[in-house]
């Protein structure tokens, strides 16, 4: 069942589709997967185009050129600007039946997506073999942090370090990089990589959220990379999960934590300002742990999230995804504690079935990813 607080298009409203969002899936059970993106449309009032538990259009399928023994297992995705072309980053390895611990240690693909044509273009391999990486567009250049992690008889250590695509996509610049000993401990046993998240702010900076609880922010212009000072309140701290929304109007950055939308205050500009605990905005669907969700940015404070099952079993032969846009609320009064408090006008609500195309020899429950949002 839909949820609608929006115009009638009958009222003379225009009501045509404004946007695209591409939803992106793999498997990394599922010989031949890959990655597959799944698209949807929104018009300029909020509503999701088609009607509710309706297929999410199949757009595109991106995969290795050697498809019969390779597969892209996990991926993470950055629209370039422009909005024409997808540029995705691939952690690739041969399916379960071809396994060979020989060839585990492939480093990441990038490639490049041109939406419009629907074809690929090879970019150069990431130059290391394993690690928690994110495809990032910002100051008009493709960025891929990364936390790699290093272990040896003697210690345990990991480094965060940041690449840039080289002009002609023939290679990858090493332009920041942090050092630490000891062994990365995550915040809480759900988080599963060693960087879960980011946000890009003012197309200038982008803001890191590590499993333990820490943050840091890279600057693209002086490619600085520097820890963010954060409060005595450890505990009360969120990681990051995906691609973050910044919201210029606000000054806040948006993102999904199980089902419910957090914002965090932070301006880079503002050296001397901490980095606040974030505020819980609300809950967006009445789900937590069967699945994950994501955000993207529509227009000013009008965003939209997605939340797809991945966890738990389902008779379904499909996914399903939750799909809700939504615009802010003015942020013009505090909590009595000097903390904003934010709203949120949900403007339409609504299913859609994602088609995951499995073997019907497998499972259900395989390792299905709901790897970007763009």
């Amino acid at each position: 069942m839909d949820y609608r607080h929006i115009p009638d298009p009958n009222d003379g409203v225009d009501d045509r589709a404004q946007w695209s969002v591409l939803v992106g899936c793999t498997c990394a059970d599922q010989h031949l997967y890959n990655l597959r993106l799944h698209r949807f449309r929104v018009t300029s009032s909020g509503r999701v185009t088609g009607h509710s538990n309706d297929l999410l259009e199949p757009f595109f399928t991106v995969h290795p050129e050697d498809k019969d023994n390779t597969v892209y297992a996990e991926a993470t995705a950055a629209l370039a600007p422009g909005g024409r072309r997808l540029d995705v980053i691939c952690t690739h390895y041969p399916p379960p039946h071809l396994v060979c611990p020989d060839k585990l240690d492939m480093p990441p693909k990038a490639v490049a997506v041109d939406l419009v044509n629907k074809s690929t273009s090879l970019l150069a391999p990431l130059p290391f073999l394993d690690g928690s990486h994110y495809a990032v567009s910002a100051h008009g250049e493709l960025w891929a942090p990364a936390v790699l992690t290093e272990r040896s008889e003697e210690m345990s250590s990991w480094r965060l370090i940041v690449h840039r695509l080289d002009e002609g996509g023939n290679g990858w610049d090493e332009v920041a990089s942090h050092h630490s000993p000891g062994r990365m401990k995550p915040v809480n046993q759900y988080i599963f990589t060693w960087l879960p998240g980011y946000a890009v702010i003012d197309d200038k900076f982008i803001l890191l959220s590590l499993a333990d609880g820490t943050f840091f922010c890279f600057n693209c212009s002086t490619g600085s990379l520097t820890r963010v000072r954060t409060t005595d309140k450890a505990s009360k701290y969120e990681c990051i999960y995906g691609m973050a929304v910044h919201v210029q109007e606000d000054g806040a950055i948006y993102f999904i934590g199980g089902t419910t939308l957090f914002a965090y205050k932070y301006s880079p500009e503002e050296e001397d300002a901490p980095l606040e605990p974030p505020v819980m905005v609300d809950m967006l669907w009445p789900y937590y742990n069967e699945g994950c969700g994501y955000i993207v940015q529509l227009v000013g404070r009008m965003l939209c999230a997605v939340w797809i099952n991945m966890y738990k079993a389902c008779g379904c032969a499909a996914r399903h995804a939750m799909i809700t846009t939504f615009r802010i609320s003015s942020v013009a009064k505090s909590d009595g504690e000097g903390s904003p408090v934010y709203g949120v006008e949900v403007l339409h609500s609504t299913c859609r079935r994602v088609d995951m195309v499995r073997d019907q020899t497998y499972p259900y429950n395989h390792y299905d990813t709901f790897a970007t949002l763009q």
